[in-house]
């Protein structure tokens, strides 16, 4: 839905409003309770992206909130792609067809594209916490065609699973491509550790084993290894070509705070 110019400008007004009351009351707590240390105090706030689901060591729960385009939530990142919440029928099936496996970062892939689709189905999320609630049919036609038949029946289409895998792709990466615009990079797919802890030994182990597995997710999706931004390579395949076209034409905007606050990959 387009906007009209005064709508815009209503919208771009409310936005502005809100940074600067997020700032003061950030800037307020900051001097009352951390000694004036204003944006720095974000070290204290274990997120990513703003949105904080706790602290967890590298590995499937923190790559998993770590990558996600709305930041550390449960909703599009799932790491429970391979765990031993699903029926176990399920679980075996997917694993016999090599869907999922014993990698980490394969496994989230995956899981990610099932819980894209099942937002493009207004599938409630609440109830997706297994493979059998996530993906419509799967347990009779894994692992897409069980979602092909019942959409192609109810809109008489005639997707494929093929088709189906790649508008996953689409949606995830066109957030990433909206957040790259926003200034939104590779040092913000990183994982929260509490002060004590990031100090550590252990602390800078634990981080150069979340950038390995990060760096896999962006070889394995067609990202820049280094800045987490998708290879025109990777949106020309997915039909996305125009997306390369902005990002090369126009660049990164510039980011609201300072990327220092969060510890890069």
């Amino acid at each position: 839905m387009a906007l009209s110019c005064f709508q815009g400008r209503a919208l771009y007004i409310n936005l502005s409003k809100k940074q600067i009351f997020h700032k003061s009351i950030e800037a307020s707590v900051s001097t009352q309770y951390l000694g004036g240390r204003g944006l720095n105090a974000r070290v204290l706030c274990y997120h990513v992206k703003g949105l904080s689901r706790g602290v967890y060591p590298a590995g499937p729960f923190a790559l998993a909130h770590a990558v996600s385009t709305r930041g550390a939530d449960h909703l599009r990142g799932r790491s429970w792609a391979a765990a031993d919440n699903s029926n176990e029928e399920v679980l075996t099936m997917l694993q016999e067809k090599r869907v999922l496996g014993t990698d980490i970062v394969r496994n989230l892939i995956v899981a990610e594209r099932a819980t894209t689709l099942a937002d493009t189905i207004g599938r409630c999320k609440g109830a997706v916490n297994t493979w059998t609630c996530t993906v419509p049919l799967i347990w009779k036609a894994p692992v897409w065609d069980g979602l092909v038949e019942m959409i192609n029946a109810a809109a008489g289409l005639s997707f494929t699973s093929e088709e189906i895998e790649k508008t996953a792709d689409r949606i995830n990466i066109l957030e990433r491509l909206f957040n790259v615009k926003q200034g939104i990079l590779s040092c913000h797919d990183s994982i929260p550790q509490k002060p004590d802890f990031s100090d550590t030994q252990k602390g800078a182990e634990e981080c150069r084993g979340h950038e390995k597995m990060v760096k896999k997710y962006y070889r394995l999706h067609g990202f820049d290894i280094d800045t987490g931004i998708p290879l025109r390579n990777t949106l020309e395949k997915l039909d996305l070509g125009f997306a390369a076209d902005e990002i090369e034409s126009h660049g990164v905007y510039s980011t609201i705070f300072n990327t220092n606050m969060t510890k890069n990959i």
